[in-house]
């Protein structure tokens, strides 16, 4: 087509793939101009293997695309329910996703102050990425991989060398908090008078592990916002690709999200 895509729809292999790397090269190949939204295909915690559709072919380690352009309407919502607890701290020194020092002492430092002495990182206690108003910009969480010899900490992604950074907590009511966070703005940024035709939805694995039995309340919060009528679709994956809101930096990597997106013709 020689129309510019209007938003990109993306579900990149989730286990071979690092996600901070695949979204920014995305994002560097549609252009700045246009929202990237998706996740990393998932397969249950099983840890084995992925799989992703791209027409009627089912492929392995792969990225599938798709680009919608014309005149269309959408709109989004990202959210977490984590809330920030703690100081402000530095990455000082990291190298993908291994962060080495948060302000110049092991990065596993920076957790025990606050959990003590033999406490390690979980999905439930991920670190807040701030942006310049200390605003959380994404989540970055990690399963616990923690090297003793030298208190270094690896994470699920990238974390950037000079980020700042807090610890983050969430019970379950706040996690479907975030999940109806989410549904709330993708709604109220929708154009006035036009009702969606479609609704995607990507939400972090962890967060169904997190939610445990009360996972089918984001099912119910969703219909509850959109009612029976408006298709719905989507899946747990391991990290989720979405803008942030009122971000002009482009298209993040989250952990622990739900995003919500809405489209109309």
């Amino acid at each position: 087509s020689d129309k510019p895509p209007r938003l990109c729809l993306a579900t990149p292999e989730g286990l071979t793939a690092e996600g901070h790397s695949v979204t920014a090269t995305l994002q560097d190949t549609v252009g700045s101009a246009t929202p990237i939204f998706g996740a990393l295909a998932g397969d249950q915690w099983r840890l084995k293997s992925t799989r992703q559709f791209y027409g009627t072919e089912v492929l392995q380690d792969s990225i599938p695309v798709l680009l919608l352009c014309g005149d269309l309407h959408f709109s989004y919502g990202v959210a977490t329910g984590w809330h920030q607890v703690g100081e402000v701290g530095i990455i000082t020194r990291a190298c993908g996703a291994v962060v080495h020092e948060i302000d110049e002492a092991p990065a596993i430092d920076f957790y025990r102050k606050y959990l003590g002495p033999a406490a390690n990182p979980t999905a439930e206690l991920p670190l807040a990425i701030l942006n310049a108003q200390d605003a959380t910009e994404y989540l970055r969480a990690s399963w616990g991989v923690v090297d003793e010899a030298t208190g270094a900490v690896t994470f699920l992604a990238t974390v950037p060398q000079g980020a700042r950074v807090r610890l983050t907590l969430a019970d379950r009511d706040e996690i479907l908090t975030g999940c109806a966070e989410s549904l709330s703005v993708a709604r109220s940024n929708f154009p006035a008078g036009v009702e969606p035709a479609a609704a995607l939805f990507f939400s972090c694995a962890a967060r169904k592990i997190l939610l445990g039995t009360r996972t089918e309340e984001e099912l119910n919060l969703i219909r509850g916002s959109l009612g029976a009528a408006v298709p719905a679709c989507g899946f747990y994956g391991y990290g989720e690709i979405s803008p942030h809101m009122g971000d002009p930096t482009g298209t993040k990597y989250h952990n622990e999200s739900f995003v919500s997106l809405l489209i109309a013709g």
